[in-house]
């Protein structure tokens, strides 16, 4: 699974903003909002929420309680999919138990269990799950005895803008079962003022290609561009024709995913209206033309009444191409091959929010790609016209509906282009670079055994334990009661020395290594850091040593054992120190080659304005401009377009995407970035032009991206001229070769575009 540094960042915060909130003198039905985009992954960030609360709240004692149960509260039944889900990740750790109603046990909630449940269920009176009952079988009684026992309850309330953020029933049942934190999980929280809030941009999100870039909306065409067609069987060849088009890139990405068109009937209520079945029976009637039926198993229904062709439909490669549905699949139906979403809503309905189009947000594949950047936004088709949508304020800037499309004269250049992604190492221990340096200091300190694929490899490695003190005969080891210590669980008595002992259970062990490696960390973020320190010792003792996970627990905490594992840790820090330092930077790069063409069609954000000129020959049309760009670029912009008698097409490239042109150059600091040349330019006789605009001096960097651009031309198989372009007089001046100073043009020569024609 991918290591996603917003939800690292996340699930800090929400622990932090939780033991605030947990400490003492602190009111109950506490608020804690998270606000997470879709498509963010918020049931693995709540997952992990949960096991490493319970851990932080272990080894504090300044809180209210060393011990916590959750409900997990979701509307429909999004609640048992969340079970299922919590039941996965959990399925080997086994730290938090998810538990369903039925599965409650001696009436009460017990400490690290999370019981998912219907909001539905609890929210009347006359519910089996509320009312009142000789066997005490209710949930505030299950609650009021998980108190009574001195565990503290959180209430998780997923999607919580559905139902528990308004309304009388869900302020009386919330008040019943006084939560002593109440945390809503959504994209689009109700609450503006909570006690505290966690909020995921979600620029976030698509920088680590968890969802797409954004999702162009496109309106309803004018009359006049319909050639006579209606407008629903111009929208839908419209939607067909883009899912033909993604259908391409992918397999040009050697990617089997195949991808899904979803149509959307216009009424919002559960049951048909006749308008409905009118447009339902008319889109049949035209996919059926197509090819595309219920019969060959290539359309779909999700309505209330009607459910075909629905087996694996979530699957990335599945046959079905087209989904009919009502709004009702939007809550928590997750099928990331979902790429292009056909809307018919009736005109009071014209608002477009992330809410309305969140089922085409995911990336299939978790990842964006370069060459075919279509693959990297949503695509929304529906019969309103441009003029009444409205886009609400928090989704503008990624609900968009600017486009420019490729020209048709363009033939592909295929120019050698690079990708680099930077991350920043952060202050916490790295998996696995943490654990390699403690079996390398293993290997050194106590002599361990490297060969991993010797013969006795165990039996060696468990008498260099002995041979450091350490005890390693796991039946003699005995792991004693601290004064205070809070315990649950089964407890196996041990009498030693005529003192009582406790043999923990396996979460028990986990806590008090949880605990030990907290204290062992040093100067490295404990939340992030802690748990890559418990499970390099484990895998340190499983691996040299062949022992079990609990096996391996109880050796590193032994009474006796515990100060040779803190000399040996210390030492294994050290030895990650020097790794870090002898790192040219603190950041890592990985560098993507590819061949970069203009695409074929590109998403504009609000950031940009359209030109009306009809002259330009950028090569995707119409023209977008950015609002803030600077002079240098307008003007030379202006004078490309004068250039129609030698210059076949110019485009204004992007600045940050995985899709834009860019050459690789070593900065002042000498760490390597991405120049994002400006402008590509192809003249009539087939030379191609790579030119940035400056001002003097406005770049401190400006040279050597000039003199990595002059490298870049020499490696080229075709003829190319290009680099730093400077405005003198009524001349842009530019050098074909190498410089040390962009402030003295001596010896610069002019770009005159009618030179190459």
């Amino acid at each position: 699974m991918k290591e996603l540094k917003y939800q690292q960042k996340a699930v800090k915060s929400l622990i932090e903003h939780s033991c605030d909130l947990l400490e003492p003198n602190q009111p109950t039905r506490q608020k804690l909002i998270f606000d997470a985009p879709t498509g963010s992954g918020k049931t693995v960030m709540m997952a992990t929420y949960m096991d490493n609360l319970r851990k932080e709240i272990n080894t504090r004692k300044d809180l209210v309680c060393q011990r916590v149960s959750f409900i997990w509260l979701a509307p429909n039944q999004l609640h048992e999919q969340s079970y299922h889900s919590l039941k996965a990740h959990f399925s080997e750790s086994r730290t938090i138990r998810p538990i369903l109603f039925e599965e409650v046990t001696n009436k009460s909630l017990q400490a690290d269990e999370v019981l998912c449940i219907n909001w539905q269920s609890v929210s009347r009176e006359d519910n089996l799950y509320v009312k009142e009952n000789e066997q005490g079988k209710t949930l505030s009684e299950y609650v009021r005895n998980c108190r009574a026992d001195g565990t503290e309850v959180i209430i998780l309330l997923d999607e919580a803008h559905l139902f528990a953020s308004k309304g009388k029933k869900a302020i009386e049942l919330l008040t019943k079962l006084n939560g002593k934190i109440e945390i809503d999980v959504s994209a689009t929280p109700f609450f503006k003022n909570a006690d505290q809030t966690v909020k995921i941009p979600r620029a976030s999100v698509v920088k680590e290609e968890m969802i797409k870039k954004s999702v162009s909306l496109n309106p309803l065409l004018k009359d006049k561009e319909q050639d006579d067609k209606g407008s629903t069987v111009l929208l839908l060849d419209m939607a067909l024709a883009k899912l033909s088009e993604l259908e391409a890139a992918y397999k040009r990405e050697n990617s089997n995913v195949r991808p899904l068109l979803l149509i959307q009937l216009p009424n919002d209520s559960a049951t048909e209206s006749s308008y409905d079945k009118q447009i339902r029976f008319s889109i049949e009637d035209l996919l059926e033309k197509r090819g595309i039926t219920t019969k060959n198993e290539k359309l779909a229904v999700w309505l209330s009444n009607e459910k075909t062709n629905l087996e694996n439909i979530e699957k990335p490669n599945n046959h079905q191409e087209a989904l009919i549905f009502k709004q009702a699949i939007a809550l928590g139906w997750n099928c990331p091959r979902a790429a292009v979403l056909l809307i018919f809503r009736e005109l009071k309905q014209e608002s477009f929010t992330i809410q309305t189009v969140g089922r085409i947000l995911r990336m299939p594949e978790q990842k964006h790609y370069i060459q075919e950047d279509i693959l990297n936004y949503g695509y929304v088709y529906t019969d309103l016209a441009k003029d009444i949508i409205k886009i609400v304020e928090d989704d503008l800037g990624y609900i968009t509906m600017d486009k420019a499309i490729r020209i048709p004269e363009y033939q592909p250049i295929d120019l050698p282009s690079v990708y680099i992604h930077r991350s920043t190492d952060r202050n916490r221990l790295g998996n696995p670079d943490y654990k390699n340096s403690l079996f390398e200091a293993t290997e050194t300190k106590w002599n361990f055994d490297k060969d991993l694929n010797s013969e006795n490899l165990y039996e060696r490695n468990r008498k260099k334990l002995t041979e450091n003190f350490v005890e390693n005969d796991v039946n003699k080891i005995v792991i004693r009661i601290i004064s205070d210590e809070t315990l649950t669980g089964e407890k196996e008595v041990v009498m030693v020395s005529n003192k009582a002992d406790i043999v923990r259970t396996k979460i028990e062990l986990e806590n008090l290594l949880y605990k030990f490696c907290r204290q062992n960390i040093g100067g490295y973020a404990p939340v992030d850091s802690t748990p890559r320190m418990v499970y390099a010792l484990q895998q340190l003792l499983m691996t040299y040593c062949g022992y079990d996970e609990v096996e391996a627990m109880k050796i590193v905490l032994g009474e006796n054992n515990q100060g040779r594992f803190e000399t040996l840790i210390t030492y294994s820090l050290l030895i990650y120190e020097d790794k870090l330092k002898q790192k040219a930077s603190k950041t890592t790069q990985k560098i993507k080659d590819f061949h970069w063409n203009v695409p074929s069609e590109r998403i504009y954000t609000e950031q940009f304005i359209e030109l009306k000129h009809d002259k330009t020959r950028h090569a995707l049309q119409p023209l977008f401009i950015e609002k803030d760009s600077s002079e240098p670029e307008r003007l030379f912009m202006a004078y490309l377009d004068t250039k129609t008698d030698s210059i076949l097409w110019w485009y204004k490239n992007g600045e940050n995407s995985q899709g834009d042109f860019a050459i690789a150059y070593q900065d002042s600091q000498n760490e390597t970035r991405s120049f994002y040349v400006d402008f590509i330019i192809m003249h009539k006789d087939g030379t191609i032009g790579l030119f940035d605009t400056k001002t003097k001096g406005s770049d401190r960097e400006a040279v050597n991206k000039h003199n990595a651009l002059i490298g870049y031309l020499e490696t080229l198989e075709k003829k190319a001229v290009g680099g730093v372009l400077i405005q003198e007089g009524q001349n842009w001046k530019y050098s074909s070769s190498t410089i040390e100073s962009d402030l003295d043009l001596m010896g610069w020569e002019s770009y005159v575009a009618k030179k190459y024609g």
